[in-house]
């Protein structure tokens, strides 16, 4: 059996871009709407904070930014 090693690692190098790319996106669109809302009212910083980390939840980096309470 021969294993094509280099076509498995690119794969996932271009599975780890994907992600980041829609990861940053998301980010992009979501900060300044959550930055608009907490300098309009910011005793609703606490809830963007939390909605926040809901976003992120699913991504590899936002299993990172969960960790740091």
């Amino acid at each position: 059996m021969d294993i094509e090693t280099d076509s498995t690692i690119m794969a996932d190098e271009q599975a780890e871009k994907s992600a980041r790319a829609e990861f940053g996106t998301m980010m992009s669109n979501l900060l300044p709407q959550l930055g608009a809302l907490i300098q309009s009212d910011p005793a609703c910083a606490e809830f963007c904070g939390k909605f926040l980390k809901f976003m992120t939840a699913p991504y590899r980096a936002g299993r990172e930014l969960d960790k740091r309470d």
